[in-house]
């Protein structure tokens, strides 16, 4: 009889438990997803779609095509590629793009996973527009050097590791050119929250700055943020912080526009044809280790004595239907940040260099007016 209590005590502690995880995953649920529906700013305003000036936009239609027969050569007249060391002692890959008579300049920061080569277009938007380009790979992305030996797995221990690659890539290729010009930023994604720590870090570096859909607030596909930071602590503190988060994974070498951030399936095409080419812009999925540094350094840029170290003028834009970074985040860096405006874009997904036509024109020239005005 004595037994049969005892087990049936652990039983019912054990019931308890379930009981009181469920009812926490419900109350944290609950809250974030109220804050995500309270969550506003008075600056916003909707991209203006009559904003229609073709320019030299790529048209959806024959897009491979003129990227191939226009673009491409165009830039190639151009590019010139190189290495710095950062002060950590790893190589870190960029690539200029110098026009004779300009004296504007703009560095460009790729997104999570991603790379300097999947900002073609975007150079070449920039370029004919009269910038100069600089881009670069973040450590472990691209051709710049990584720290594990699965060149597919994105791996930091801290956000900072980015900045100081950011830094080390415009104090020794960018300035030296720049000399008296004006530098300009241009930041999508993780590059937009890596953007924003380095001018709260270095503020005296950039005239503008426009942040497209910057990571301020990783998403976590719907798990709570209390949560997930749990569950990354228990994965660094057993010696996982190397492994692959869960649902995340090597190249695969399958293409599935469904599941990607682009809005335009023929720009998605495009990359993705030459990431089956070239192994090097086959980094793919996060480790638990950069889950743990984007978590907390999201958490370090939005403290008020971070922001509020900010003047740098910022055009902040912010996708209706983005998945890969919550829209609190980019809330609440605007609200504390006087010199940020923010745009915000219906209908439309998270990378918006890479939106159908009808999208990308507005969001274009909204960009370059901000910067030439």
């Amino acid at each position: 009889m004595t037994g049969f209590v005892k087990k049936h005590k652990i039983i019912s502690f054990i019931v308890c438990v379930i009981l009181l995880f469920v009812l926490y995953v419900g109350i944290s649920f609950l809250a974030g997803n109220i804050a995500v529906k309270t969550a506003h700013s008075d600056k916003q305003v909707s991209l203006d779609m009559t904003k229609t000036d073709p320019k030299v936009y790529v048209h959806d239609e024959d897009y491979e095509k003129t990227m191939k027969n226009e673009v491409e050569p165009f830039l190639a007249i151009y590019r010139q590629d190189g290495f710095v060391d950062t002060s950590d002692g790893l190589k870190i890959s960029y690539s200029s793009y110098i026009l004779p008579d300009s004296d504007r300049y703009v560095l460009m920061a790729h997104g999570f996973t991603e790379s300097k080569e999947k900002y073609g277009e975007v150079a070449y938007y920039f370029l004919k527009e009269g910038f100069s380009v600089f881009n670069f790979d973040f450590r472990g992305h691209g051709y710049s050097e990584r720290q594990v030996d699965d060149p597919d797995l994105v791996y930091v221990q801290d956000l900072n590791e980015y900045v100081e690659d950011m830094k080390a890539v415009l104090d020794k290729a960018v300035l030296p050119v720049v000399g008296d010009g004006k530098l300009y930023g241009y930041a999508h994604s993780m590059g937009g929250g890596v953007t924003v720590s380095f001018l709260e870090q270095y503020p005296d570096y950039f005239e503008k700055v426009v942040l497209s859909c910057p990571m301020l607030d990783p998403a976590t596909a719907g798990i709570p943020k209390n949560i997930t930071k749990h569950m990354v602590d228990f994965f660094m503190v057993t010696g996982n912080e190397k492994e692959y988060v869960i649902g995340h994974y090597p190249f695969d070498y399958v293409e599935d526009f469904s599941i990607v951030s682009s809005g335009s399936e023929m720009r998605y095409s495009y990359y993705f044809d030459k990431m089956v080419a070239d192994e090097n812009i086959q980094t793919y999925g996060a480790s638990y280790a950069w889950l743990n540094a984007a978590l907390k350094g999201c958490n370090e840029i939005l403290k008020k004595e971070n922001t509020e170290k900010i003047e740098t003028p910022l055009l902040v834009f912010c996708a209706e239907n983005d998945k890969a970074v919550g829209k609190r985040g980019i809330y609440r860096f605007v609200n504390a940040v006087d010199s940020s405006e923010l745009v915000f874009v219906p209908g439309a997904k998270h990378e918006l260099y890479s939106a159908y036509y009808d999208t990308l024109v507005p969001y274009f020239n909204t960009v370059f007016e901000f910067l030439e005005n």
